[in-house]
């Protein structure tokens, strides 16, 4: 890489929790209205991104349909997209559109992206197993990029004991093979249907607020928010500096009650 190296500006959105059929409503959200107006808010706010992460748990009905009006739509950024599939997912149907879930390295400038797959097939909560753990170590093994690791399932306590429970199962393994990593700057994930903006040891944790409705944070039990929809942006800068900050649309978001969703 030369020294003019620019900064990657990435726009990652997450949770919308899409069906089949356009207009269908989850907990009292139209989930593909509050995806449009995210998607413009972002065109209109940030401008067009270098890179598009779309980090899980994108359909709610896991419809073969859903995958394809979503690719679509998120092709017509223009720029590289690259997905994880959520517990909500269905990988055989989003590998149907190419839509890769296995592990992806992306190299763009002077940093790599690489997104790990955290699903579990039948469970809530996420694992990554010995064999993605490795994966993940030789991934980063030898390289000197910057590194912004992705994944679905949190990796840390957030102190709200529903939530708590249906994160990451190994997330400790996780974090001891991160810790080798020189090299790693952020680390970034979805499923938390809120912000979660933490620096320990001068890495950046990073979760985001959903496309569609909110959790509340701090909860014992499940329990939505009223905050607006968003979608979380970043300037990974050349240095290996990261810029990121939360945008919400300007709406009030009615949802129903639930206790699950």
């Amino acid at each position: 890489m030369n020294s003019q190296a620019k900064s990657l500006r990435v726009l990652q959105i997450t949770d919308s929790h899409l069906f089949a059929e356009s207009g269908e409503r989850l907990l009292g959200v139209d989930t593909q209205a509050t995806l449009d107006a995210v998607l413009v808010d972002a065109h209109e706010q940030r401008g067009a991104p270098d890179v598009l992460l779309a980090t899980g748990d994108l359909a709610q009905d896991g419809q073969p349909a859903t995958y394809e009006r979503l690719q679509r739509q998120l092709e017509a950024f223009g720029v590289p997209v690259v997905w994880l599939a959520g517990n909500h997912d269905d990988p055989a149907a989003m590998a149907a559109f190419g839509m890769e879930i296995n592990r992806t390295c992306l190299d763009l400038e002077r940093w790599r992206i690489l997104m790990l797959d955290s699903t579990a097939p039948g469970e809530v909560g996420g694992r990554l197993g010995e064999g993605k753990r490795q994966r993940l170590a030789e991934a980063c093994s030898g390289d000197q990029q910057h590194l912004l690791v992705c994944l679905h399932h949190h990796p840390v306590k957030l102190g709200s004991g529903w939530l708590d429970a249906i994160g990451l199962e190994d997330r400790d393994e996780f974090v001891s093979v991160l810790d080798l990593q020189p090299t790693l700057r952020a680390v970034l994930w979805g499923h938390i249907h809120q912000e979660y903006d933490q620096t320990r040891d001068g890495v950046r944790w990073l979760g985001s607020p959903s496309t569609c409705f909110q959790f509340r944070p701090g909860t014992a039990e499940f329990t939505l928010d009223d905050r607006a929809p968003g979608y979380r942006w970043l300037e990974l800068q050349a240095d290996g500096v990261v810029q990121t900050g939360v945008n919400r649309l300007d709406l009030q978001l009615e949802t129903t009650a639930a206790t699950r969703y």
